[in-house]
């Protein structure tokens, strides 16, 4: 067998990969051959090797470029083959393809999203089974010195990580230039991550049917002015509370109205919002700027809507237990983890508190749980008055107000609204 070095796939010219995607994928699988202490593979020495792909549409990527890469050593004698498995592999015919193809070659890589898309039969015999690590700013440098000769600042590769492979390919395609690489870098950046800010809109003094909320909102602004002004700790503001009540109670509208009061930034994110920048991995990412962002603006508040669609982990089972574990799990850490979020304070809203993981709602977390319920009487005549601003001033809102009963701040305001529409 040749030595390493001659038939080391990175090195060989023949084997130059042929955009920034296919580079960066190869990047990856070497360092994690060379990681797991799997040299012997580069060598043409007999392997199976599993890896798991962080992101199910990248399986075909990283199967192509294994392809491309094990083709050296084809070159020189060795058998190799690579496969992949975009879901689950039960079928008689799978497992039968499998174990053909590890009968008939020394090399062989198999690719999937999880260790469980992959036949028992490749598991049972694979040498090792390992998790290919995500873009970093390593991947990244070797990525730019190979296709523009230098390497941006820690800044540029740092905001390149969060972008998705298929778009990093188009900037760093064959013909562009670092500059303009490093334009549409920024330029992604400044699209995709610019924070929710929020600090305008009505004052928790101006609302009502809050109830405890308010005052907890109105308490929770004297002690920003107090922390700013170096009156008290960070140690003693809350750093975290949760906020329930049935739809349309006015759970969003009591963080913008809490970020005026307090006069800080409001970052508004969600789960459907992280889940928008793709699979799991970049859900992960995207949850961590939104905190990192609060961090950066810092007096602050972070408010997660609809947080019982993270779910709990006494109830996750079956195919996306693994997913939804680790969503639980970052969060978490994000809450209280190695990173501290001095300055920022936590508002998660649900209409359906009994969902949410109860590691959660420990101290330091969202420690506090306040209500929301249905405006009374009294809380529906205010809100009818505040959303008639200057009309109907002299009129007698309680019998209107009466009427309402079982309404929610959200139903009086459109009822407002389609009043108005109609005189």
């Amino acid at each position: 067998m040749r030595n390493h070095k001659r038939i080391n796939p990175i090195a060989n010219r023949g084997t130059r990969p042929r955009n920034a995607a296919n580079f960066i994928a190869r990047n990856l699988i070497v360092r994690a051959i060379r990681q797991n202490c799997l040299h012997h593979i580069l060598r043409g020495k007999p392997a199976f090797v599993g890896f798991i792909v962080d992101q199910a549409d990248s399986i075909d990527l990283f199967d192509e470029e294994a392809t491309r890469l094990l083709q050296i050593l084809t070159n020189y004698g060795t058998r190799c083959d690579v496969l992949s498995w975009k879901e689950r592999a039960r079928k008689r015919s799978t497992t039968s393809d499998s174990s053909r193809s590890l009968s008939n070659n020394n090399v062989v890589f198999g690719f999937a999203r999880d260790q469980k898309d992959m036949p028992d039969f490749f598991r049972s015999v694979a040498d090792k089974i390992v998790a290919l690590g995500g873009i970093d700013e390593h991947a990244l440098a070797a990525t730019f010195k190979a296709f523009f000769g230098r390497i941006p600042s820690s800044e540029i590769l740092s905001a390149a990580c969060h972008i998705p492979v298929d778009i990093l390919n188009v900037y760093l395609r064959k013909g562009r230039t670092l500059r303009q690489a490093i334009e549409n870098i920024q330029g992604y950046k400044a699209i995709s991550e610019t924070p929710a800010k929020v600090i305008d809109g009505p004052r928790l003094e101006s609302l009502s049917g809050l109830g405890d909320v308010a005052k907890w909102g109105l308490s929770l602004a004297k002690d920003l002015r107090d922390y700013r002004n170096d009156t008290i700790s960070w140690a003693d503001v809350d750093r975290g509370v949760l906020v329930s009540g049935a739809p349309g109670t006015g759970k969003t509208l009591f963080a913008r109205a809490l970020g005026h009061t307090c006069g800080v930034p409001v970052h508004i994110h969600s789960l459907a919002r992280w889940q928008a920048q793709g699979h799991l991995g970049d859900l992960l990412r995207a949850m961590r700027r939104a905190f990192s962002d609060a961090i950066k603006s810092a007096p602050s508040i972070l408010f997660i809507d609809e947080i019982d669609a993270i779910g709990s982990r006494t109830d996750f089972k079956g195919d996306n237990e693994h997913y939804c574990r680790e969503v639980v799990d970052s969060l978490l850490e994000c809450l209280d983890g190695a990173e501290s979020r001095t300055g920022v304070v936590v508002v998660a809203a649900t209409n359906y508190p009994e969902k949410i993981d109860p590691a959660l709602l420990r101290p330091g977390r969202l420690d506090r749980h306040l209500r929301i319920f249905p405006p009374d009487i009294d809380d529906r005549s205010a809100i009818l008055r505040y959303h008639l601003g200057d009309n109907l001033q002299s009129v007698d809102l309680t019998d209107i107000a009466r009427s309402l009963e079982g309404a929610t701040g959200a139903i009086i305001e459109q009822i407002v609204r389609d009043a108005r529409r109609r005189s």
